[in-house]
C-alpha cells in the first residue's frame, strides 16, 4: 500500500519438502520491501526453517536478512 511518499510491498511463501535424513523441512519466505521517492530500496527478507519427523531432524531455525538498493542513475 501507498504511505506517504513511500511505495510499501510484502510477499511470502512456503515450500515443503525431505531431508537427507527423512525429515519433512517447511520453509517460509517472507519478503517486505519499501520503495521511496528517492528511488532507494529498503526492506527484509526472513527465511524460517521447520522440521519434523523425528529427534534426529535438525532444530527449527529462522534467518533475516537486511535488503539495500537504489535505482539505477539513467
Amino acid at each position: 500500500g501507498l504511505l506517504g511518499s513511500t511505495l510499501a510491498w510484502s510477499a511470502s511463501g512456503e515450500e515443503q519438502g525431505l531431508t537427507e535424513e527423512g525429515c519433512l523441512e517447511r520453509r517460509t519466505t517472507r519478503l517486505e520491501l519499501q520503495f521511496t521517492d528517492a528511488g532507494e530500496l529498503l526492506g527484509t527478507r526472513a527465511v524460517f526453517l521447520a522440521y519434523t519427523g523425528g529427534p534426529d531432524c535438525p532444530d527449527d531455525c529462522r534467518m533475516t536478512f537486511d535488503v539495500v538498493g537504489a535505482r539505477k542513475a539513467e
